[in-house]
């Protein structure tokens, strides 16, 4: 059935070529139906949960949201309408970027279920020294938990204090402490981890206590309130989808309340960053260390939308605009097809090649260690950004065409699969340490980043680190 639907969407490809706006709107039925096939089939083959399947999840989010159901508001578009820099990008281009998509999740479903996938996990489930290791009980160290709270806070501050934090990043700053930044991300990243500690321990059932809900809310504020506070729209909400996906693994509840509050969250998000970001730039006087004048800005847009409308309005619509990567796709590919990658452009196979050097060499030892900057890149040189900390997301697909055109999209999302097969699923359901090792790797793969070295990078950094902390937080 996968050969069968890479097929469909190379023939109707070439069938309908001529027939711009029919095309694209046939493959990105093809592309749901595929991905519909796909999850219907692991839901027959009797596994529970499904939607803690990481490859479900994925595809749902990466391939169904970004790439599927956002086509959507492109249904009744003229055939020159995209906009942007490039702004010729018409349903040729389109068209070209959504076959790639379909290639790319069947290579990655193909990566998933392959023999090399299933064998790897299979031996890493197995692993006598692993399955000692982790930790079976949920009862949690609370120093452990309350010290990760304190240590997060900590690093935050310094974080602002040095301008680095967020959308209130001075340039400067940012490259002025490369070398150092990693820790300070690393240490607020532990209030994830505190977190998530306490959502498997609340909804295992053992400690539904006044004192875990109360912890558990603490946690939650903290987080969703910094999320805003970054001006990043999915670190807003990614509380709120931890603390789902945690239920939703543990007791088996699809979290209808999460869902809900995530979606009003995201909204409000929306119309509250989106003005900040404009804010934070456009006045020259603005405190970026500063974070009470960062939560009265953003409290002032909330209480007054319209005195800082920035031109939007109709949310709804431009948040699907906003939220669809088949634009940047399609003008990736003709970016490099038509005006070929600069000399200055980042390495984007070397870095992906590399990436378990990327892991684990620190800057302070490798001074020429590439930055973390490609939406920077990409803004700066495709869409001729004025603004050099404004980021656009190239998508993945567009990294990987820029990496190695077809063939690196093809390979590099087989390997995702792989890495989804053998990084996440090697853990599930192994006592709590287990479960807490999948739920990190989980959210890596939540949806695939347009930064697929980064991406790969992260695994290799952040698995060995999962490992460790399930350790100390949960007791034997």
């Amino acid at each position: 059935m996968r050969i069968l639907f890479l097929v469909a969407f190379l023939c109707i490809a070439f069938a309908l070529e001529p027939y711009g706006k029919l095309l694209f709107q046939l493959l990105t039925f093809l592309l749901l139906a595929y991905i519909g096939y796909e999850i219907f089939m692991e839901r027959s083959e009797g596994k529970g949960r499904i939607l803690s399947d990481p490859c479900v999840l994925s595809s749902i989010v990466t391939f169904g949201i970004f790439f599927g159901i956002s086509n959507f508001i492109f249904f009744g578009s003229t055939d020159y309408v995209f906009g942007g820099s490039f702004q010729d990008v018409n349903y040729v281009w389109m068209n070209r970027a959504m076959v790639l998509v379909g290639v790319s999740a069947v290579a990655m479903w193909t990566g998933y279920g392959s023999r090399v996938g299933k064998y790897g996990t299979s031996q890493l489930r197995e692993s006598r020294f692993l399955t000692k290791f982790l930790r079976k009980s949920y009862h949690l160290r609370w120093p452990v938990i309350w010290l990760c709270l304190i240590v997060s806070i900590i690093s935050r501050y310094v974080q602002i204090s040095l301008g680095v934090f967020g959308y209130s990043s001075e340039i400067e700053q940012l490259y002025a402490l490369a070398p150092y930044r990693q820790y300070l991300d690393i240490g607020a990243s532990l209030g994830r981890v505190g977190l998530v500690g306490v959502s498997l321990a609340y909804f295992s059932g053992d400690h539904k206590s006044f004192y875990m809900k109360c912890t558990l809310l603490i946690f939650l504020l903290y987080e969703v309130a910094f999320g805003f506070l970054s001006g990043l729209k999915l670190q807003a909400i990614a509380p709120l989808i931890i603390v789902g996906i945690c239920r939703y693994v543990i007791a088996g509840k699809i979290p209808i309340w999460n869902i809900l509050a995530s979606a009003i969250i995201l909204y409000f998000a929306y119309m509250i960053i989106e003005p900040f970001r404009i804010m934070r730039y456009s006045d020259e006087s603005f405190q970026t260390r500063n974070i009470v004048s960062t939560g009265s800005a953003m409290w002032d847009i909330a209480t007054d939308p319209d005195r800082y409308s920035f031109g939007e309005t109709d949310y709804f619509q431009s948040f699907v605009l906003r939220s669809g990567l088949t634009l940047e796709a399609a003008r990736s590919i003709r970016f490099k097809e038509e005006s070929g990658l600069p000399e200055n452009a980042p390495k984007f196979l070397q870095n992906a090649l590399i990436s378990p050097v990327l892991a684990f060499v620190p800057r302070l030892i490798w001074q020429d260690k590439p930055f973390g900057d490609l939406g920077t890149w990409y803004g700066r040189v495709v869409h001729h950004s004025p603004v050099d900390l404004t980021a656009y997301s190239m998508s993945p697909v567009g990294y990987l065409f820029f990496a190695g055109g077809s063939i690196g999209v093809l390979v590099g999302f087989y390997i995702i699969g792989l890495f989804l097969r053998v990084s996440c699923y090697s853990f599930y359901n192994i006592g709590s340490g287990g479960m807490f090792v999948f739920l990190g790797m989980l959210g890596m793969f939540f949806w695939i980043d347009n930064d697929i070295a980064g991406t790969f990078t992260s695994v290799f950094r952040f698995l060995p680190l999962l490992i460790v902390s399930q350790r100390f937080l949960f007791v034997s």
